[in-house]
């Protein structure tokens, strides 16, 4: 998502782009549920998967409402985002007040509506269930209390119930890398049991559009790569096999030695790793025998020539017999990028830094 793209605007691309949207073959329906207000993920979500090239209609279940579902709504996906301190009200504090006897009957009771709420759905749909947390409200006399032991035997049913189709979302890793003062407002959610800041919404969005991506079948397949100052520093038709740089012990040349080792561990992954370089293909094929830690058979595709990359992502595509919405560019030439964009919008385009 760019950075200049603030959450007003955000609204404003989706509202401009409702119809091209709605128009997309690939749309996805996506209905969430929660206990705490979360209408700032839709937007996000509606915006992420626009980007790639999905359209989608996007609902929100009945506030606190687990049984606000009806198959005839044919959903895809099913997003479930219950707090655990918004299981009843104060959560946080009254768990404690349970005796054992009281505590039990409470998750017993919670359990059975997870049990009814997942019976009803994986059948039809593919539910991305967020894992209970007592991160929020974590204070040293939490710890070993009935708020946390109400998160460990809730996730630990959870975790015995996952399937092809239901998958389990651990936020708190978000909520580590951002921040506890950048991912939640105390304040939001006591005034309007919103609990999450706009940041946490936007890198979370991402998260489940990739899921919701991968599981659609849209998920990227192919990496393609210029080789000149991508793979390695220098340009070989001017400097020469000698003088371009790609050596661990030496810099610049150590960036593109890691960076190489970096789409190796990609490829051993899965993901299928092509050139498409202008240079000539014996000058090539000598510099991967005697200086890179790539192989020329880890790529499943080269187009070493001087056609144009356009012509060349196509043949590509052909030959691999994969559409171009799976694949990835990287080019270190604004004009070759700018032109990939231009002429082929499918794929996704990464310039590399100069610098």
């Amino acid at each position: 998502m760019p950075n200049n793209l603030n959450y007003s605007k955000l609204i404003d691309f989706n509202n401009k782009k409702i119809k091209t949207i709605n128009s997309k073959k690939n749309l996805i329906k996506v209905k969430i549920f929660s206990n705490i207000s979360c209408f700032q993920l839709k937007e996000y979500l509606y915006y992420d998967l626009f980007q790639n090239n999905f359209g989608s209609k996007i609902s929100i279940a009945e506030y606190d409402n687990f049984f606000d579902y009806n198959k005839n709504e044919n959903n895809d996906f099913l997003i479930v985002f219950w707090e655990l301190s918004n299981l009843i009200e104060g959560s946080q504090f009254k768990l404690n007040s349970l005796n054992h006897k009281e505590l039990k009957k409470f998750i017993i009771n919670v359990k059975r509506k997870i049990e009814l709420f997942l019976t009803q759905s994986t059948k039809d749909s593919i539910v991305i269930f967020n894992k209970f947390s007592s991160a929020n409200f974590s204070r040293n006399y939490f710890q070993n209390d009935n708020f946390k032991k109400v998160e460990i035997e809730l996730n630990t049913f959870l975790e015995k119930k996952k399937n092809k189709n239901l998958i389990l979302v651990d936020h708190n890793q978000l909520i580590a890398e951002l921040g506890k003062n950048n991912s939640i407002s105390l304040r939001d959610f006591y005034i309007s049991k919103s609990m999450y800041t706009l940041n946490f919404y936007k890198n979370y969005s991402n998260i489940i559009s990739n899921i919701i991506c991968s599981k659609s079948g849209l998920i990227k397949k192919v990496l393609v790569l210029d080789c000149d100052n991508t793979l390695w520093k220098g340009i070989l038709v001017e400097d020469g096999i000698n003088k371009i740089q790609m050596d661990e012990h030496s810099f610049p040349g150590s960036i593109f030695f890691e960076v190489q080792n970096l789409i190796y561990d990609l490829y051993k992954k899965g993901i299928l790793i092509c050139l498409n370089t202008k240079n000539n293909y014996l000058d090539i094929k000598n510099v991967f025998k005697k200086k890179t830690f790539l192989k020329l058979n880890n790529f499943a595709e080269i187009q070493s020539n001087w056609n144009d990359k356009v012509s060349n992502m196509k043949k590509i595509s052909q030959n691999l017999n994969l559409g171009l919405e799976s694949f990835v560019f990287l080019d270190d030439s604004d004009f070759e990028i700018n032109h990939v964009k231009k002429m082929l919008p499918e794929v996704t385009c990464f310039k590399v830094p100069n610098k």
